[in-house]
């Protein structure tokens, strides 16, 4: 009987939100003011950086971050740390957005569901509620 399936939310079942996107959301969120232009160019320096959880990987880590990215993952601490040191990489225009872009990330509004999401979720509810049926002792 399947008792419980856990995933991996990040993936599987959920993408990050474009890097544009997650960096006007925080810009707007925060009333900072930042040309377009701008914007765009910090968008690809956080994108370079490897700076969104759930996005792409660092393209380079630079020798100072490399024990931390090592270790992002072995607490939720070190995940933040690590993140938010890769965004201060990218010359971000202000640095408190290196906290407030990892904060967005926290959010349901960050994470896109897959098409199949929905649909996958489902069929393996039903799934795990026909195998605890046929598990179950007779009446």
């Amino acid at each position: 009987m399947i008792k419980g399936v856990m995933f991996d939310f990040s993936g599987p079942l959920f993408r990050a939100e474009p890097t544009e996107t997650w960096l006007r959301a925080v810009i707007r969120e925060a009333d900072y003011d930042m040309r377009e232009d701008e914007l765009t160019a910090c968008a690809a320096r956080l994108e370079e950086a490897g700076a969104m959880p759930g996005g792409l990987p660092p393209r380079h880590v630079p020798e100072c971050l490399a024990e931390l990215w090592e270790e992002r993952d072995l607490s939720a601490e070190q995940h933040r740390a690590a993140y938010t040191a890769l965004a201060r990489e990218a010359a971000l225009p202000c640095p408190d957005l290196a906290d407030a872009l990892y904060d967005r990330t926290l959010t349901p509004a960050a994470w896109l569901p897959y098409p199949d999401t929905e649909s996958t979720l489902k069929e393996l509810r039903g799934r795990e509620n026909s195998a605890s049926q046929e598990c179950a002792p007779p009446p």
